[in-house]
């Protein structure tokens, strides 16, 4: 089985981090529930000078059902939480011969019959 993963990190001030760890808790619940998801996780960590770090990870049984992920309503939400990242967010799709970025997400939506 070929397991692929995307990935998010994002950094937050104290009080911002918990209102993003609220958001991406409400997100992460219907993927947990999907029979292709083989994992979800969401750690948060804190350091004296980076602030509060979230790193977001998705992992899922084959890239069919990665693409069907980014197809879905819940996708913008998630890109929506990562634009309140205080410094760039960091994306990565990992698929089995590569790692991809955001332009992942474009070709995805643009090519919708290819499930």
């Amino acid at each position: 089985m070929c397991v692929v993963r995307w990935t998010m990190a994002l950094t937050a001030r104290h009080a911002e981090a918990w209102r993003l760890v609220d958001a991406l808790g409400a997100l992460i619940a219907p993927a947990r529930h999907d029979r292709e998801c083989i994992a979800c996780r969401l750690v948060v960590t804190s350091g004296p000078e980076e602030g509060w770090r979230l790193q977001y990870t998705e992992e899922w049984s084959s890239e069919a059902a990665l693409r069907h992920q980014v197809r879905l309503a819940r996708f913008p939400q998630l890109l929506n939480v990562a634009e309140r990242s205080r410094t760039p967010p960091e994306i990565a799709f990992e698929l089995e011969d590569d790692t991809r970025g955001l332009d992942y997400v474009d070709e995805v939506l643009r090519n919708v019959d290819d499930s």
